[in-house]
């Protein structure tokens, strides 16, 4: 398992687009896909400096079929940005989903390449109406391009997120944490499930006690019939997250239900917007 500190300053970066970094630690961890990407995109769609640069040997490599990170990290020009490649196959890995990401990511790029006039009107005004608009527009596009005849409804999201601990007081921020979570996603137009804030009552009641007696196999139930609903996950990546049954159970059926999932970091979700 990948560090997590790495994970966490990985993902954090504010300065290069979401989208691009999703690309390329895609194609880093499952070449395979590589021709998929360049059927959509190429290297010229990378808008960050280093980002289009490495864009542009994994797309040489990829075209020849040797689409290697060894091949990558014998490259003279990316011998500054040895640490970047290190660092996006890592938390590549460690997210998996690869289908599933490259699709949102090439979205992404698609999007841009189509509306940018728009993004950057949307952008320029700088209000929440404006940002509000700028995220609708894309769902509407998002679901134009996955073509299933998909409604709203479809854009629940799954929030997972750590719980259990022994120090109550720790229990108290986590919930806390899921509930500030929740709000940012919710001003980005998302709907949103929290099993954590979902569940919080019936612990403050003292029925838990009654939860805990139906066993795992009846919170197994009740998460794959929520997922199931779900468009995507997000993982909020609080103190002991990694470290987590409940959170590591809710990923792996997430996982086998084949859903997008974005790890992120709490302090910058509440700064996010969607990234272009």
């Amino acid at each position: 398992m990948p560090n997590t500190q790495m994970i966490e300053d990985a993902t954090t970066t504010t300065n290069i687009p979401l989208a691009e970094r999703n690309v390329l630690e895609v194609l880093l961890c499952e070449p395979q896909l590589f021709h998929t990407a360049a059927e959509y995109i190429g290297p010229g769609d990378f808008t960050h400096p280093a980002l289009q640069v490495i864009a542009r040997h994994v797309w040489r490599l990829g075209s020849a079929g040797y689409l290697h990170m060894a091949e990558l990290l014998a490259v003279e020009e990316l011998a500054d940005h040895g640490a970047l490649l290190v660092d996006m196959a890592a938390v590549g890995k460690h997210r998996g989903n690869y289908g599933p990401t490259l699709t949102g990511a090439i979205n992404h790029f698609v999007f841009r390449r189509e509306h940018g006039g728009e993004i950057d009107a949307l952008r320029a005004a700088g209000d929440d109406d404006s940002l509000r608009k700028l995220t609708e527009l894309f769902r509407h596009h998002d679901r134009d391009v996955r073509g299933a005849g998909k409604t709203s409804s479809d854009s629940l999201v799954y929030l997972i997120s750590p719980f259990s601990d022994l120090d109550p007081a720790v229990r108290q921020v986590r919930y806390e944490g899921a509930c500030a979570a929740a709000a940012a996603l919710s001003r980005n137009g998302d709907i949103v499930y929290s099993p954590i804030i979902e569940s919080y009552p019936y612990r403050q009641s003292g029925q838990l006690t009654y939860l805990r007696a139906l066993g795992f196999p009846f919170r197994d139930r009740l998460d794959r019939a929520i997922l199931g609903a779900c468009s995507s996950v997000v993982v909020l990546m609080l103190d002991g997250w990694d470290s987590n049954c409940e959170v590591q159970a809710e990923l792996a059926v997430a996982r086998e239900l084949g859903l997008p999932i974005r790890h992120t970091d709490p302090a910058e979700l509440q700064r996010e917007v969607i990234e272009f």
